[in-house]
């Protein structure tokens, strides 16, 4: 079946099965193998996803899976040939990252690392590199990859000063160490939304703008704006640091660290929901089901109010009435602003998160929704809610092609992404 997008507007523990790909420790003798480890995550873990390594002779020396905490172990053959492309795929979506050494290291793979590809493929395309390599087109050394994590360092540096004022390290984003539990590194990726764009090809050549907005609360219906930095590859890291110096976050406006916790509760919570049949799920535009009233605040699918719409045909309808149910699965940023700010009542103390389902027909369904935390069962959960407006008011996170709204003079006409508020007329 063709793969298709369907949006859905919603105004906003898998076991470890790794697999290698030949090799294999010997008895008594050298080592024939070595291992590849590290954490996909950004901000909540990426668990199960489907983990693949190739390396540049372009052969697929390793396929395994994520944990429940976003680890993977690779077993490589030595006989594979050095620098090796990582690619971590969740429901269609993916995430790159590089290794290049034939011993055991450590790769993460996250929104930073696939810049950090990006900014290494000669087209700026990370899913390219891997063919780039095997062709001859490409190259990757140490010096290499230090010089652009040293670009990407320098422009998350603000947010990382954040991170450190309340305590906490944050290790090196491709190699350290760390656990996806909302602190320290966690954070910082909970805080950091990323897109890269090829500013230029001439087949040897290229050119990265790379665009960064931090997920801090934000008084988004007041200023429009997020903070972030936007730099291109071909830059030094002292030009982005004269920019980044004049950015500062507060570490208060950080994400709290059980967002991520949070976020992948409420995925299980749909899954819970979808798994029941059809008829006992939904009647109409009447949800009857308890496992899908507990997605609302309060168990209560009344209370859901969203750019002027309650629950009904403009909002939930054509989700609770899909006859087979959708497979659940975060988004690469699932958590798109949190603690939005500046609206009264309405949106204050709120999270805007992203979610991805696949139909048993291969659509791939993409929401957003807007979130608040409840009590249920004795824990704090999200629960929809809706941004509670009862004019049409969208705060959307999307790919536009101008007017990034970032707190900078620095301009490109290029792809980008961001955050958009329409407020419209209250609906009668």
């Amino acid at each position: 079946m063709r793969k298709s997008a369907i949006v859905w507007v919603l105004l906003p523990a898998a076991t470890a099965v790794l697999v290698a790909c030949g090799g294999g420790g010997s008895s008594g003798g050298a080592a024939s193998t070595f291992g590849i480890t590290g954490t996909a995550a950004t901000g909540a873990p990426i668990s199960g996803g489907i983990v693949k390594i190739y390396d540049a002779g372009g052969q697929l020396v390793f396929t395994g899976t994520t944990d429940a905490e976003g680890k993977y172990s690779a077993t490589v053959p030595l006989t594979a040939v050095a620098p090796f492309v990582i690619e971590v795929d969740i429901a269609g979506q993916k995430l790159y990252s590089v290794a290049t050494e034939k011993t055991d290291s450590r790769a993460n793979v996250n929104q930073l690392t696939h810049a950090l590809a990006a900014m290494l493929s000669t087209k700026g395309n990370p899913e390219l590199l891997s063919v780039e390599l095997s062709s001859g087109l490409t190259s990757l050394t140490g010096p290499m990859i230090s010089q652009k994590k040293s670009l990407l360092d320098t422009a998350i540096a603000p947010l990382k000063n954040a991170v450190t004022a309340l305590g906490q390290a944050v290790p090196d984003f491709h190699a350290g160490a760390f656990a996806a539990d909302g602190t320290g590194l966690d954070k910082l990726l909970d805080t950091t939304n990323v897109l890269t764009t090829a500013a230029s090809t001439d087949g040897v050549q290229k050119s990265v703008n790379v665009q960064i907005a931090f997920n801090v609360a934000s008084d988004l219906e007041n200023t429009r704006e997020v903070p972030g930095l936007r730099f291109n590859s071909g830059e030094s890291a002292p030009q982005i640091a004269s920019r980044a110096g004049n950015l500062q976050i507060d570490a208060n406006a950080l994400p709290p660290a059980e967002l991520g916790n949070l976020y992948q509760e409420f995925l299980a919570r749909l899954r819970a929901c979808y798994a029941i049949p059809k008829a006992q799920r939904v009647s109409g535009y009447t949800i009857l089901a308890q496992q899908c009233k507990d997605i609302f605040v309060d168990r209560d699918p009344d209370r859901y109010l969203d750019g002027g719409y309650r629950l009904g045909a403009n909002r939930f309808a054509g989700m609770f009435a899909l006859e087979q149910p959708p497979r659940f699965s975060q988004a690469l940023s699932p958590v798109l602003i949190h603690n939005i700010t500046g609206s009264g009542e309405n949106l204050q103390g709120k999270a805007i998160i992203a979610f991805r389902g696949e139909d048993s027909e291969g659509n791939y369904l993409n929401s957003r929704v807007v979130v608040q935390v409840y009590t249920l069962n004795g824990r704090r959960v999200f629960g929809a809610v809706g941004d509670q407006n009862p004019a049409e008011f969208y705060v959307n996170a999307e790919a536009v092609v101008t007017n990034f709204p970032l707190k900078t003079t620095q301009s490109y006409d290029y792809l980008s992404s961001g955050y958009a508020v329409w407020p419209t007329s209250p609906r009668i």
